[in-house]
């Protein structure tokens, strides 16, 4: 489980908090360690999550690309859970869906 700080996103299309590290007037894409993730991923909503796992899988790509050894482990780490958090909604949509 995630020992990073719970933020919540209040616009779907919004991206979490950027580093300090990131030029002013300039989006990130990707979703460093360093930064904020929420705590509890249940809690957002399907365009939140879906957001988040893009900006995870470009920073699993930027860190395939230039570092050696891989990935940061909470890069890893946040990956799985949203992949997890994914699996969970998809299958509750499909249990929905074939009971109606």
């Amino acid at each position: 489980m995630s020992m990073s700080t719970h933020v919540l996103i209040d616009d779907p299309a919004a991206a979490v908090p950027l580093s300090p590290s990131t030029p002013p007037g300039r989006p990130r894409t990707c979703l460093g360690p360093d930064e904020p993730f929420p705590g509890v991923l249940a809690e957002l909503p399907l365009t939140q999550v879906q957001v988040l796992h893009s900006r995870i899988c470009c920073q699993l790509d930027e860190d395939y690309r230039t570092d050696p050894s891989g990935p940061h482990p909470v890069t890893l780490d946040r990956h799985h859970e949203l992949v997890e958090e994914l699996a969970i909604r998809t299958r509750v949509a499909a249990e929905h869906g074939a009971h109606r």
